[in-house]
């Protein structure tokens, strides 16, 4: 970053959802790129149906708020809107809104401007803004979602396509989520990462595992993260039914769940041995994460999305030097990680919590787990964005 000033630059971050919600990788990147360049976090503007909801709702919706210093959240008020149907109306709202962020932020002709978008709803942004460099960066396969159309499934292609053809830089947090698109050489994994320092340096167990009864022969084991219909709580319950020296913890909240998956949820829920704790802050997570034996990665197999996740809590298990036990969800992370989890099932995950010597035993590596971590956090990741970028400023110069 050396041939852009600093001062001058600005990062226009754009996403699906607001940064003062669940904390994403996008937003754990925004943040630490902000140590770097101004960086201004922008929520897309809502839905006719999103400010319906709102309208209901006595809490301020516009914020804009200084995060911490050179990081700012700026979030749209019910006045900004988008429908299905009127395109014109769109075409609108998007200008007025860009230009609220302007004015906001004082952003000028004289500024070096990059432009970031994290979904291809957010297409509308690059005719809106004076942009020197335009970062494009994949999260999901976004036209796999089995509930679209296939004019739908095509329709978001060609507006990536698009998108991606306009970009300077293609990063994504799975290799595969480059494979359906020809990058023209711009296009880089750049996988999740984690805030070691906030998952590292804290020692300490939650209060909440007072509550677990336990003996000496017990193992607590658990999955620290969004509760969905990703994970497979069939193969939890099983896992549980064959070795009765275990304690199951959930933390995380329940959403994006079906009703055939919260059936079986709520059964494996009513065993005595599996406790929820429920949401948590942040920065609460790493004493959560302590209190665990052994950490999960229970994910479906052949579901449509898991194939191509960069999970946020494998690098937050690391950190915390905890050993990882995961089904072989994903071909990437199973190659990359081949010897620091424990792939595979009930079988094999039985054998490996049959006896707390076995466990002692998989605790000696967790040194090595912490460096993995180290070489792995969102310092890293975002040195990594910022190489390339300043690559294509010599390349202009």
């Amino acid at each position: 970053m050396n041939n852009m000033d600093c001062n001058n630059s600005v990062v226009l971050s754009f996403s699906v959802d607001s940064y003062h919600g669940p904390r994403m990788g996008r937003h754990n990147m925004m943040l630490e790129m902000s140590k770097y360049l101004k960086v201004i976090f922008c929520r897309q503007i809502f839905t006719a149906d999103e400010v319906r909801e709102k309208l209901f709702k006595t809490k301020r919706i516009q914020c804009c708020q200084m995060i911490k210093n050179n990081f700012y959240s700026f979030d749209p008020g019910i006045s900004y809107f988008s429908t299905y149907r009127h395109h014109f109306v769109n075409h609108y709202q998007f200008r007025r809104y860009a230009n609220k962020i302007k004015k906001e932020f004082s952003i000028h002709e004289n500024n070096n401007v990059i432009l970031y978008i994290w979904h291809p709803s957010l297409y509308w942004v690059l005719d809106c803004f004076r942009y020197d460099i335009l970062i494009y960066h994949i999260y999901d396969d976004y036209a796999s979602y089995s509930d679209m159309s296939s004019g739908q499934k095509d329709r978001i292609r060609k507006i990536e396509r698009n998108i991606i053809d306009k970009c300077d830089l293609v990063f994504s947090t799975h290799p595969s989520l480059l494979d359906n698109f020809e990058t023209y050489g711009k296009g880089f994994f750049v996988g999740n990462g984690v805030d070691f320092e906030l998952f590292n340096s804290d020692r300490s167990v939650a209060k909440d595992y007072i509550d677990i009864e336990k003996d000496a022969k017990d193992i607590i084991i658990g999955y620290v993260g969004r509760i969905t219909s990703k994970l497979d709580f069939e193969l939890l319950a099983d896992l549980l039914d064959l070795n009765s020296n275990l304690k199951l913890v959930l933390v995380g909240p329940i959403v994006n769940i079906s009703k055939d998956d919260m059936s079986t949820l709520d059964l494996l829920l009513s065993k005595r041995c599996v406790y929820w704790f429920g949401e948590k802050r942040v920065e609460d997570l790493p004493s959560y994460i302590n209190g665990l034996d052994v950490c999960l990665l229970p994910y479906k197999i052949g579901d449509n999305h898991v194939h191509s996740i960069y999970p946020l809590k494998l690098h937050e298990y690391f950190s915390c030097g905890k050993p990882v036990m995961a089904t072989i969800f994903n071909k990437f992370l199973h190659d990359e990680f081949s010897d620091s989890i424990i792939w595979g099932g009930v079988e094999k995950w039985s054998e490996a919590l049959s006896s707390r010597e076995l466990l002692n035993e998989l605790s000696r590596f967790s040194e090595d787990r912490i460096n993995i971590a180290r070489n792995n956090s969102w310092k890293r990741r975002v040195d990594v964005v910022l190489d390339h970028v300043a690559q294509i400023e010599r390349g202009r110069q």
